[in-house]
């Protein structure tokens, strides 16, 4: 076999392995924290989105010794960016979304990145790729940390049930308190049940309060007018 074959071929196997390493670094780092696309699910994505470019940029040369005659041209630019709009539908489906909360945004990103990840070892750009892996894992591991520190805004709605008798009075001192407890209130609705003759006054607020919920649902639970309280 000639000497460029076997470059050749050392080379597909580098960056097969390189794709399959990466990949699972990222992958492993996922299902560490019990992710539902983790470690296999990353390594597939990239090692998928590596075997498309190679075989992109050696199929000219293929159909070219098997006698093809005419223009074969394969643009390795248009596949790399089919693959990353189509991975959007697998990260799609890893995201979980219920009424108050979304899980899985960062999860769909790695296997974007993955893909991405993928299509650059492809081309051959091992320090990229290696560099890029670094700069990901630091992001998912350290950046993560910071969650302890820094609190974002809440946004929060609070249900007050209470009786028809006097809602201004309540509403007012439900104001004062979370006024006192320096939490912003967006919006208010009220919503009357004349069947019950009883009220409920909902909050949509924002704070950056971590006990917030359980704070306020002792003290709005302690007034003589309110029936029932909940916070989401």
């Amino acid at each position: 076999m000639e000497a460029s074959s076997w470059i050749f071929d050392l080379d597909i196997v580098i960056k097969i392995v390189l794709s399959l390493i990466l990949g699972g670094i990222i992958g492993l780092e996922r299902e560490y924290h019990g992710r539902p696309a983790g470690l296999r699910t990353n390594i597939l994505v990239c090692l998928g989105s590596t075997i498309l470019i190679i075989a992109s940029r050696s199929l000219p040369v293929a159909v070219e010794e098997l006698g093809f005659e005419g223009n074969f041209v394969i643009d390795p630019a248009r596949l790399a960016a089919g693959i990353i709009t189509g991975i959007g539908f697998l990260g799609a489906g890893v995201i979980l979304k219920t009424t108050d909360f979304i899980r899985g945004v960062t999860t769909a990103a790695c296997v974007w990145f993955c893909a991405a990840l993928g299509i650059i070892i492809g081309m051959g750009f091992y320090i990229l790729a290696v560099a890029s892996a670094g700069l990901a894992l630091f992001v998912l591991i350290f950046l993560d940390r910071l969650g302890s520190v820094i609190y974002p805004v809440a946004y929060r709605k609070i249900k007050i049930l209470t009786r028809l008798e006097h809602p201004l009075e309540l509403t007012e001192k439900c104001k004062s308190i979370l006024k006192k407890h320096k939490v912003l209130i967006q919006d208010i609705d009220y919503s009357q049940d004349n069947k019950n003759q009883e009220l409920e006054l909902t909050f949509y607020i924002r704070t950056h309060h971590r006990e917030v919920g359980a704070g306020l649902t002792h003290v709005f639970g302690q007034l003589p007018e309110v029936l029932r309280t909940s916070i989401r």
